[in-house]
């Protein structure tokens, strides 16, 4: 979890299958907040011990039902955010109409009802956990809590219960109490035996009991075979993987510089009084023309030291791509070994730089998710496409993709300031005028798997590159058995990680089914209005 999560008012909402006169008026404010704090905390005291009805004989608990409530409001109020975020003003506040607030809790209601439904079934499986396990989850709740005051001294106990709860379920409910342990600790134990049985139900699935669901509607929209597909073209960069082998050139301080604005020299005034505002203003023009002249010098240094590092680099990678060797002298101008018939592999290991720890002494590394926007070398991978169905080579959409993701924003990170944004559209402006729309690289095939591509030349402000593609793993080109890529860097093939994700979504329509067609069982019955009431000041109150 990152510092910080309680500068704003909860973390984006998830879904579950977020002096004189002026001492008279501090004191009345004082006093004023001071009775509305004892009225929340009594409150809260009373929803704490009641129950807003029973589901199945069962009380369902209010402090359940006010978790399921915050969720629903964060969730409403991100909905109405995203609806208006073009407006130039928006009013949260009035958005909480009499007829929404209602619509909210009974969502909340139905949410809590499933909830206390699926636990019974968890617990009708041998999924509920015993008074030991309950026992155990109290002292790890404890111990986060103490863990997290460490780290967070300003936070309450309160904000840190709160904190605990969404570490272990994602659900965040901004007006926990302390004194509610207990509460809370039943709420999770529930949570986590609905978890155990979902997996349990997961580990008997065939690939044509599979289910894929649209993630807005909740809808199964295909089975089997199909819901494999479409799980992962919905996002398919979260499970391929890519590997490259790239000779990364550092440039070290002489990357293409930008040129400095033009001055102009300024015109000496007549006065020779050097104390009079148009010597002075003369005398600040001057050291600026002065330092612009510097400034032109250095910039005439550097592009003679850029091109003549990038005109050894480029000589290497064309005569690579022509013959699959070098010839000739090194990039290094302080190590300048001479390579007869070198392959790149013989070449990074002489002088190759390790832009990322986790590159291999090859120079080959596996990317797979999303890139920073400041990772060349994942974007570009992140980038590689088939170029037909027949799968006879591959090229790189660098530009297209990444022009995209600009569109969308999804290239911005949490805390990004307008200077960072700033340099990530300039990074995508120099990548648009480097290279153009798409690399074809022409990759190699054997029965239908990837084998590599040819050679292609980047750079960003750090290093060349002069990289190739070694392996495309995808679902067409993965098992169900172990991983696949060399580096052994991932746990499961993209095929098993794939399915995993489909068995998740199964098991979560499966339990809702198994709900529904319990019938009447699963109603909510002896509802509590005064108690949902309750319970729901608390939460709009906050």
């Amino acid at each position: 979890m990152a510092k910080g999560v309680y500068d704003k008012k909860r973390p984006t909402a998830k879904k579950v299958s977020s002096f004189d006169t002026k001492v008279i008026i501090i004191v009345s404010i004082a006093v004023v907040v001071l009775v509305l704090g004892i009225i929340a905390l009594i409150l809260i005291d009373t929803a704490s011990k009641a129950n807003v009805g029973k589901v199945n004989g069962a009380n369902v608990s209010a402090l359940d039902y006010r978790i399921f409530l915050s969720q629903v409001k964060a969730e409403m109020e991100a909905d109405y955010e995203e609806e208006h975020k073009d407006d130039t003003e928006t009013d949260s506040a009035a958005f909480w109409t009499a007829e929404r607030i209602k619509e909210a809790e009974e969502k909340a209601l139905e949410n809590t009802r499933e909830f206390y439904a699926e636990y019974d079934l968890a617990k009708e499986k041998g999924y509920g956990l015993t008074s030991e396990e309950v026992k155990n989850l109290s002292s790890s709740v404890f111990s986060m809590i103490a863990t997290y005051g460490s780290y967070y001294s300003s936070m309450s106990n309160d904000q840190l219960l709160s904190y605990v709860v969404y570490s272990y379920c994602n659900m965040y409910c901004d007006n926990l109490k302390y004194e509610e342990m207990d509460k809370c600790v039943s709420f999770l134990g529930k949570m986590m035996a609905i978890s155990s049985y979902r997996v349990a139900m997961q580990g008997d699935y065939k690939v044509e009991d599979l289910k894929y669901i649209d993630s807005d509607t909740e809808e199964v929209v295909s089975t089997g075979e199909k819901a494999i597909r479409d799980a992962y073209e919905e996002n398919r960069d979260a499970y391929r993987r890519i590997t490259l082998q790239a000779l990364a050139i550092d440039k070290k301080g002489v990357d293409l510089p930008v040129k400095p604005d033009v001055v102009e020299e300024p015109v000496k005034p007549e006065t020779t009084d050097e104390t009079s505002a148009e010597y002075t203003e003369y005398k600040t023009k001057l050291e600026a023309y002065n330092k612009y002249l510097d400034d032109v010098k250095t910039y005439e240094e550097n592009v003679v030291k850029y091109n003549e590092l990038k005109a050894k680099v480029e000589t290497m990678y064309t005569t690579l791509v022509a013959n699959g060797k070098y010839t000739g002298k090194g990039i290094k101008a302080e190590d300048t070994p001479e390579y007869t018939d070198a392959e790149l592999i013989t070449i990074i290991a002489k002088e190759g730089a390790k832009y990322n720890d986790n590159m291999a002494a090859d120079g080959t590394y596996t990317f797979s998710g999303t890139p920073s926007s400041t990772n060349l070398l994942a974007i570009f991978a992140n980038s590689i496409e088939w170029t037909d169905d027949t799968r006879t080579g591959v090229k790189s959409t660098l530009v297209e993709k990444w022009a995209a993701k600009e569109e969308t924003g999804e290239t911005e990170e949490s805390g990004e300031t307008e200077a960072d944004k700033k340099d990530d559209d300039d990074s995508f402006t120099d990548l648009w005028s480097k290279y153009g729309n798409n690399y074809n690289l022409s990759g190699v095939t054997e029965d239908g798997k990837f084998k590599e591509s040819t050679l292609v030349l980047i750079e960003d402000g750090s290093y060349f590159y002069i990289v190739k593609v070694k392996a495309i793993l995808d679902l067409d080109t993965s098992t169900e058995e172990a991983p696949e890529d060399a580096s052994g860097s991932a746990d499961l093939s993209v095929r098993a990680n794939v399915i995993n994700t489909v068995k998740t979504m199964t098991s979560y329509v499966d339990l809702k089914e198994a709900v529904k067609a319990a019938g009447a069982k699963y109603e909510l019955k002896n509802r509590s209005d005064a108690n949902i009431k309750t319970a729901s000041d608390i939460v709009f109150a906050s």
